[in-house]
């Protein structure tokens, strides 16, 4: 329900739309997805290994989404002829929702970002509300955007910045290095979202620091528990 809460973001209309898949889907009909919706959100629902062979299957489907969207890379194919196929490369941010965590290499969790959700996490009337009004995100996505495009010129450079910055903090918490990479594009996002609310009027200069404050402490308090996790694995 979460998950699908986020796509509206990306999509004007309530029923489900190519941006969800599951862990029954095949890995190339998932790799098409991720090079076709650039720059929106992909969901691969529910991981849930009901059998040996279930798992066997779907771990090796999480290795391949940790790989390729980690690594920005795609599977290389040939054709008949021995000509090269075309390439999907992803170029979305992929969210995988399950019931537990892949049993796949150590380094292909750390591509991963893991978000624990336990009982009481979800404030249920909250999401009921965003849901009846799900509608208007895809609105804010939109204004959103409008103020991306604004700062166009100087984004890659200041975004590269940040990036760099956050990249180096999170390293001397002696995150996996694949780890203090993802949080500090999280971060990237969370300081231009601030941002754009500072634009647009809706909160203080001063609101906006300390919620970016509050998002990269739990940025690094969840990488934490994932180092932990992943060291125990």
């Amino acid at each position: 329900s979460l998950t699908l809460l986020l796509l509206s973001l990306f999509r004007n209309s309530s029923p489900q739309t190519a941006a969800l898949a599951n862990f029954h889907s095949t890995a190339n009909a998932i790799e098409k997805f991720q090079y076709d919706l650039k720059d929106m959100v992909f969901v691969v629902d529910d991981y849930h290994p009901s059998s040996l062979g279930d798992k066997k299957q779907m771990d090796m489907l999480a290795q391949r989404l940790s790989r390729g969207s980690g690594d920005h890379a795609s599977r290389k194919r040939l054709n008949n002829d021995s000509t090269l196929k075309s390439s999907y490369i992803p170029r979305c941010l992929t969210i995988v929702t399950g019931e537990d965590t892949p049993d796949i290499t150590r380094s292909g969790l750390a591509r991963f970002f893991f978000v624990t959700l336990r009982q009481g996490d979800i404030d249920k009337d909250k999401l009921s509300e965003l849901q009846d009004k799900s509608k208007f995100l895809n609105d804010a996505m939109s204004s959103y955007i409008r103020f991306l495009i604004c700062q166009s010129e100087i984004l890659p450079g200041a975004l590269k910045k940040i990036f760099i910055e956050r990249r180096e903090l999170a390293s001397k918490k002696n995150q996996h290095g694949r780890t203090s990479s993802n949080i500090a594009w999280l971060y990237c996002g969370v300081h231009m979202f601030y941002e754009c609310l500072c634009y647009y009027n809706l909160i203080t200069l001063e609101q906006a620091e300390s919620e970016k404050e509050y998002a990269w402490v739990t940025f690094l308090d969840s990488s934490d528990a994932q180092t932990k996790e992943l060291f125990d694995e």
